[in-house]
């Protein structure tokens, strides 16, 4: 009898965001009359890959069962807060419409089921991500992502919406 125990390691980050494809469309570039590139994308994807070459991250993202989950494979990359939900994943369609690429048009897709909700952050990793108290800015500790949610809800500062679900009032900075 062989008996094998997993022992989910820590994360010491989390990245909480939308997952998409980005379809990327460009007209007459090259000689060519349309050349269409689909990359796998959204704000979660663009941190976590680069946050998983040096910490053992955590994930919390929500994907159609269109996209391809190998991407989140990775020794580095704990996948207890990613979602799969029935449907398509969200998509972002660019067309770039100049050479230079700045004159473009923008339309999203967003699969509703794929929004994140406050209630897909695994409990194990509410705890794992300690925050530094900054006292150069005269900021409350906020020594983890409950802690940090609670403090923005009781200060008025979340605004909600349709698309990026919860956004911050007065600063720049958006929960994707």
């Amino acid at each position: 009898i062989k008996l094998v125990i997993y022992m989910r390691k820590k994360v010491n980050a989390v990245i909480i965001g939308n997952t998409a494809f980005d379809i990327n469309t460009f007209l007459n570039r090259d000689g060519e009359n349309e050349k269409t590139i689909i990359n796998k994308g959204g704000a979660c994807i663009y941190s976590l890959i680069p946050a998983s070459l040096f910490n053992q991250v955590g994930v919390v993202t929500r994907i159609g069962n269109d996209f391809d989950k190998e991407l989140f494979n990775n020794s580095n990359i704990d996948t207890l807060g990613l979602k799969i939900v029935d449907g398509p994943s969200t998509k972002f369609i660019h067309t770039y419409l100049s050479l230079d690429g700045q004159t473009r048009t923008f339309k999203a897709e967003v699969n509703e089921e794929c929004m994140i909700k406050i209630e897909d952050i695994p409990k194990e990793y509410l705890d794992a991500v300690k925050l530094i108290e900054n006292k150069t800015y005269n900021i409350p500790k906020l020594d983890s992502l409950v802690s940090i949610y609670k403090y923005l809800e009781e200060n008025n500062l979340i605004i909600r919406d349709k698309f990026f679900k919860i956004r911050l009032s007065n600063y720049p900075l958006t929960f994707i």
